[in-house]
C-alpha cells in the first residue's frame, strides 16, 4: 500500500486552485467533505496558487463603453 505523500496532496491543491481560478469557483466548497476528511489527515487546504491569481471578490469585469 502506497504511503501518504503530503507532498503530492499540496501538488494537487495547487493545481486544482489554478483550475478554480480559470472556472471563477472553489474546490473547498463544491466538495467541502472531502477537505474536511482531507485537514483531519492534517493537512490544511489553501487558496494558494502558483500560476494564477484571484481576482478580489469586489473586482468586475470592467466593460468599456466609447462614447
Amino acid at each position: 500500500m502506497a504511503r501518504f505523500d503530503p507532498r503530492l496532496l499540496r501538488d494537487f491543491m495547487l493545481f486544482t486552485n489554478v483550475l478554480d481560478v480559470s472556472r471563477a469557483q472553489r474546490f473547498a466548497d463544491v466538495n467541502g467533505e472531502l477537505v474536511e476528511l482531507i485537514e483531519q489527515a492534517w493537512f490544511t487546504w489553501t487558496d494558494e496558487t502558483v500560476h494564477a491569481r484571484r481576482k478580489h471578490p469586489l473586482e468586475r469585469h470592467s466593460t468599456s463603453v466609447i462614447g
